[in-house]
């Protein structure tokens, strides 16, 4: 699993992106800190159809942070974009 989070150029909004490699769900604890956040943000996803990993699905929803626990689908990029205060 790796991570990385980044401010836009502007500070008005931090993106956490979480990806998982492999074949598996992963899980992982994420903690943010040091950000102000007004709690609306939206998470967009790109992971495989079920069994179909040659054409992933792209969706968003809408979140209010990036859960302190989280569970990723296999062979999935999640990018939460959170905006700031």
């Amino acid at each position: 699993v790796d991570v990385v989070a980044a401010w836009t150029a502007d500070h008005r909004t931090l993106t956490v992106a979480v990806l998982n490699p492999t074949d598996v769900d992963q899980s992982l604890t994420v903690h943010i800190a040091g950000a102000s956040l007004t709690g609306k943000g939206t998470l967009w996803r790109l992971a495989p159809n079920g069994n179909e990993i040659q054409n992933p699905n792209i969706t968003s929803s809408p979140v209010d942070a990036v859960p302190d626990s989280l569970t990723l689908p296999p062979y999935s990029i999640n990018i939460y974009e959170l905006a700031a205060k």
